[in-house]
């Protein structure tokens, strides 16, 4: 019985040592978080006496060498200098009340050339709210709250930027950044409007300069911009070898002093479940200036209140460019000048399912020449004050409408649809209501000699009747 005993308790000695070995074996993968380490070990305090730019550059070089996190608590930290981040920089702030201040004009707050592995969660960034026209080597990175050149594999969230004279975050050849939950307010928001040089002051800015190959994929999610002159602003030289995506979605932007809420000259973007409103030009502008462009997805976007300029604008402003592959899809432009506007050299869009209410002129128009391979599916235009679509353009080729609805007033002197062009449009598939209309006033053809040509399955519905 007591041989039993010890054989019993021999074999349990052995199972738990065995399943220590195992749980430690499978320990060895797993993915252990940083250690934090708070900025008050490296003796900053929270004082508005005290300059703390020196410290909290020591503390970020000594933790991003040991692959720590470094802290900091809820307060106010003034700077008045930039930090350079090393990389393998992770930083947390409490709650996301934790703020660093700069003191200094025209100084970048963070600052960070050829880095990797960066993460900021939770911090708070005030800029002095200054901006200088002078473009030297000591202004040059301006007042941004963060900058980053030639890095990669970069997170910021739920981070706030407040009051920066150029940019919120502005990055220069960079990929694989994740911007998201973040909130950016401009300079608007917290002094006197500044007088920008070509509207400089972004909330967000990508840049990417030839010889730099762009790769990868850069993603702006859930973020609030507000209070400045461009929301949010892509660029990319005449010779980049793009092969970078970047996609936008789930943003909230609006009051926009300058111009533009999305500004996109760069090619495969994805733009999608953005709410874009009270605009100062236009809502979401594509435009090739540089540089041919190709590859854009735009889906369930809402633009509201561009009541200076359309709600989107496809262009290009060079005849040795184009614009080409973007689809269209479940959009709406609501108390905007324009709903939908497309100029010069565009290629193959395609449309779906497309909502204009109450344009102060027209719901659709296209303008310029050398248009190709434009279809328009399940567009309705509600109550434009002027025509539902205008055509004023030249070379043409396969521009379809198809399953079209407008709802007006009454119809204007130049018609519901205004045709000017030397080649044919068709419709198939056109539904009319209108209070006082005759069916004869509904098109208003001028010039050029083309038609609009094969309007099938009309339906005009006076609500008189």
């Amino acid at each position: 019985m007591e041989q039993s005993k010890i054989l019993l308790y021999k074999t349990f000695q052995f199972i738990a040592v065995i399943s220590i070995l195992l749980i430690c074996a499978c320990n060895r993968n797993l993915k252990i978080d940083k250690e934090n380490i708070s900025v008050r070990d490296f003796g900053i305090k929270i004082s508005k006496d005290i300059d703390q730019t020196r410290l909290i550059q020591k503390a970020l070089n000594a933790t991003s060498s040991k692959g720590k996190t470094l802290f900091f608590p809820k307060g106010n930290y003034y700077i008045s200098g930039r930090i350079q981040i090393p990389s393998g920089t992770s930083i947390r702030g409490e709650d996301g009340e934790a703020r660093i201040i700069q003191r200094s004009k025209n100084t970048t707050i963070f600052y960070a050339n050829k880095v990797q592995e960066i993460e900021i969660l939770g911090m708070e960034f005030m800029g002095e709210g200054t901006y200088s026209t002078e473009w030297t080597e000591a202004s040059s990175h301006q007042d941004r709250g963060v900058s980053f050149f030639y890095s990669s594999k970069i997170k910021i969230g739920n981070c706030k930027f407040l009051n920066h004279g150029l940019a919120g975050l502005f990055f220069t050849n960079c990929s694989s950044v994740t911007i998201e939950d973040c909130k950016i307010e401009g300079t608007h928001k917290y002094s006197s409007p500044l007088k920008h040089k070509d509207n400089f002051q972004f909330g967000i800015c990508f840049v990417v300069s030839e010889p730099f190959k762009a790769v990868g994929r850069n993603e702006i999610l859930n973020n609030e911009i507000s209070f400045v002159n461009q929301g949010v602003i892509l660029t990319q030289g005449k010779s980049v070898a793009q092969e970078l995506t970047t996609d936008i979605i789930g943003n909230d932007v609006h009051d926009i002093i300058g111009q533009h809420g999305l500004y996109i000259s760069m090619s495969n973007v994805n733009i999608d479940s953005n709410t874009i409103s009270k605009v100062g030009l236009e809502g979401i502008k594509i435009q090739a200036s540089k540089t041919s462009l190709n590859g854009f997805k735009l889906k369930n976007n809402k633009a509201k209140d561009c009541l200076n300029s359309q709600a989107y604008n496809l262009t290009v402003v060079n005849k040795n460019f184009k614009l080409s592959n973007i689809e269209i899809s479940n959009c709406s432009a609501v108390n905007c000048k324009r709903g939908l506007n497309i100029s010069n050299w565009v290629e193959n869009l395609s449309v779906n399912t497309f909502e204009v209410d109450n344009a102060t002129q027209y719901g659709i128009l296209l303008q310029g020449s050398k248009m190709r391979g434009l279809d328009f599916k399940e567009v309705r235009i509600n109550n434009p004050q002027k025509q539902a679509i205008l055509v004023n353009a030249k070379d043409l080729t396969d521009v379809r409408f198809f399953n079209t609805e407008i709802e007006k007033e009454t119809i204007s002197r130049k018609g519901m649809i205004q045709f000017s062009s030397d080649n044919d449009i068709r419709f198939n598939g056109v539904y009319v209501k209108c209070k006082s209309c005759a069916e004869k006033e509904f098109v208003k053809i001028e010039g050029r000699g083309g038609s609009v040509n094969g309007i099938q399955n009309l339906v005009f519905k006076n609500s008189k009747n």
